[in-house]
């Protein structure tokens, strides 16, 4: 009975207090875990990355810290042909930020724990607006609760990720130099690895799905520069040049439900990335 009681009370105070309640449907892919496996099964996640907001800095041609933009959309496959093998493969598009063009990373991984769960619970919460006449909308929010197949893998993984950009930065320096127009033809290859901690559901929108990542850099660099100075006295000056050093850097990332987030480090530039995505998963016995 004060169980019951205790359980009532809690309930209550969700209802009261969103910030709870957030907090505890946070908590949620962490619950999943703990419930019953069995180790078995192959997966096939496909995930449609809609658009990705990227802002953060760089160095500009003039030398200074610049405001970095990027805007993506891609496609990402993850495979799994055998018992504790993973595939993953990775293609973005570029467009309407700093940076424009397009990548593609390919990577194995290997689950150094992986488990299947034949029927896990999962919960779906769907938001929808209704126009309703006189300037009034009328917002439903629906939960669906359920089972379906899932499977967990916490995945060791090393990869590589090549890169076709093309950048233009406009600085106004003080001084001599009053414009400096810069175009960066990018075409790094960046050798990554680190960790993998996925959940894949075969409802394609559960809440407790979540995938977090987190990777160590190391960038061939190989950069074609034109610079244009455009100087009070001596006019139009051109420089060529040609970066092929090695950078260094890290990134981490998480994809809860249909919102993705990451952090990327990376020679001497920052990144912050946040967007949505469409999951579908696979899974074979």
């Amino acid at each position: 009975m004060k169980k019951s009681l205790r359980g009532a009370a809690v309930i209550a105070t969700m209802g009261k207090s969103p910030i709870l309640f957030a907090i505890l449907s946070l908590l949620l892919p962490i619950a999943a875990v703990s419930q019953t496996s069995i180790e078995q099964g192959h997966v096939l996640n496909v995930n449609l990355l809609g658009i990705d907001a990227g802002i953060g800095s760089f160095n500009n041609g003039a030398g200074s810290p610049d405001a970095l933009y990027r805007f993506s959309s891609g496609l990402s496959l993850d495979y799994n042909p055998a018992s504790r093998v993973f595939c993953r493969l990775d293609c973005e598009a570029f467009w309407g930020g700093t940076d424009t063009g397009w990548t593609v990373a390919g990577s194995i991984g290997y689950a150094f724990e992986k488990e299947y769960y034949p029927s896990r619970h999962y919960t779906n919460v769907f938001v929808s607006d209704q126009y309703i006449g006189g300037g009034w909308i009328e917002r439903t929010t629906t939960v669906e609760r359920g089972t379906c197949q899932s499977i967990t893998a916490k995945i060791v993984e090393v990869g590589i990720e090549k890169q076709f950009l093309n950048r233009y930065d406009e600085a106004f320096p003080s001084g001599i130099v009053y414009e400096v127009d810069q175009w960066d033809a990018i075409n790094d290859s960046i050798l990554y690895a680190g960790y993998r901690w996925a959940n894949y559901y075969t409802e394609s929108i559960a809440m407790e799905a979540f995938t977090l990542y987190a990777h160590g850099l190391l960038g061939l660099k190989d950069r074609d520069i034109v610079t244009d100075s455009y100087a009070k006295v001596s006019g139009l000056t051109e420089t060529v040049s040609k970066d092929q050093d090695v950078a260094l850097g890290a990134e981490i990332g998480i994809t809860w439900y249909i919102v993705t987030a990451s952090l990327q480090l990376y020679n001497g530039e920052f990144l912050f990335y946040c967007g949505f995505n469409i999951p579908l998963t696979f899974i074979f016995r």
